[in-house]
């Protein structure tokens, strides 16, 4: 049946078979008298968008229901889309492990283990030399805040050059309270003691989002930018006042401090990077490209095709799968497919739904070529994936006896 009314919301009431079955033939006439209409006009922007890229879904609340409708939600501008940056952290199980505020009196140095995702330091008071893998030392003063996006080992000292290195864990072990007092030797008095305040990201193991692996090893966000951000040195002022305080709720508050702390941080490197960089955040800032994100992102089961993703963003398919690419770091039906992955280890995770079910929430008609896909990027099937996270989960809840 074509459409009357191709600028509309269509609801249609089918006759049940048994009254289909006493008309002997059905013209236009009886064909407009069979159905019911419901008309919402939609702005032009909401039919490119939903008719430019996906058929309308056809949903069944009930199988014995005679009533068929084709949903298509509400205009909407694309300013007001969903923030894929927040979607994505909370599909990859973004989790927060705080450190504490110590003050470490000179001379000191210590150790910090590779962590899972990433590591944040807040120089509260003082100064110290980060050292990292390969890369020069940087001094970290008072009021900086460094990210260590890569997760990987790194040392904090007072002394650029110091070599009697401890891990973290030991010198908070022996700590006095809040102070760390040096491990060996007088205390420095002419140098200034320092006080940092640290936390470790950490994201899903399976979901490999390139929300982080595009991001330079360290980045640094240096006083004067951190207080010319008003949001971001209010931020850092809580956090401050929260860890110090130690008032009722304090562990509660603190973790959500830092895990906005973690956002502030992007958003605040973001601004500073040329357009066109910035790996998948930078991304975000290209308005085609974001909005193809975000296509993605709001309807995963949708049949994407490089075409259905270009032609809502006016660009031509290769000139989009160009961009999309340099920016993004891998093709556009890459993207969709690692997106559905990520979305469908969620379900499995936090739902008991069934298998068949959840392929069609991200797109898979077919349980079958679902399941492949699945097993393609995680090395196992869905069903052995669920078991697995059920198992583990478990097991962590067995109490020694």
């Amino acid at each position: 049946m074509f459409c009357l009314f191709p600028s509309c919301v269509l609801v249609a009431t089918r006759i049940s078979p048994s009254q289909r079955r006493e008309r002997h033939s059905i013209g236009i006439r009886d064909l407009l008298e069979t159905f019911k209409f419901q008309v919402e006009p939609l702005s032009t922007l909401e039919r490119v968008a939903r008719y430019g890229y996906a058929r309308p879904q056809r949903s069944l609340n009930n199988p014995r229901a005679v009533e068929t409708v084709i949903e298509i939600s509400k205009p909407r501008r694309w300013d007001a889309l969903m923030d894929v940056l927040s979607n994505v952290l909370k599909v990859t199980n973004l989790t927060t492990h705080v450190l504490g505020a110590r003050e470490f009196i000179a001379p000191w140095g210590v150790d910090i283990d590779a962590q899972a995702n990433a590591t944040v330091h807040i120089v509260k008071r003082g100064a110290c030399w980060l050292k990292c893998g390969d890369h020069p030392a940087i001094r970290l003063n008072a009021g900086d805040v460094v990210l260590v996006s890569t997760g990987q080992a790194h040392s904090l000292s007072s002394d650029r050059e110091m070599r009697d290195l401890e891990s973290y864990s030991d010198a908070i072990a022996r700590s006095q309270g809040a102070t760390v007092l040096p491990r060996r030797g007088n205390t420095d008095i002419a140098v200034e003691p320092t006080i940092l305040q640290g936390a470790s990201y950490q994201l899903s193991e399976e979901a490999a989002h390139p929300l982080l692996s595009l991001l330079p090893a360290i980045v640094r966000l240096p006083a004067d930018q951190t207080q010319d951000d008003s949001e971001l040195y209010t931020l850092l002022r809580l956090i401050g006042q929260e860890t110090g305080k130690r008032e009722a709720g304090s562990e509660l508050v603190v973790p959500r401090l830092i895990d906005a702390l973690f956002v502030y941080i992007l958003r605040t490197w973001l601004r500073t990077q040329p357009e066109g960089t910035g790996g998948w955040l930078g991304a975000l800032r290209d308005p085609q490209i974001r909005k193809a994100l975000a296509l993605i992102h709001d309807s995963p089961q949708a049949p994407w095709t490089v075409e259905s993703l270009a032609r809502p963003v006016a660009m031509s398919r290769a000139a989009f799968a160009k961009r999309f690419t340099d920016l993004v770091g891998e093709p556009p039906l890459a993207y969709v497919t690692r997106w559905r992955m990520d979305l469908a280890a969620k379900f499995l995770r936090e739902s008991m739904e069934p298998v068949s079910r959840i392929a069609g929430r991200v797109g898979y008609i077919s349980e079958t070529a679902f399941a492949k896909a699945f097993r393609r990027r995680r090395n196992v099937a869905p069903g052995q994936y669920r078991y697995r996270r059920i198992r583990g989960r478990n097991s962590e809840d067995v109490v020694p006896a």
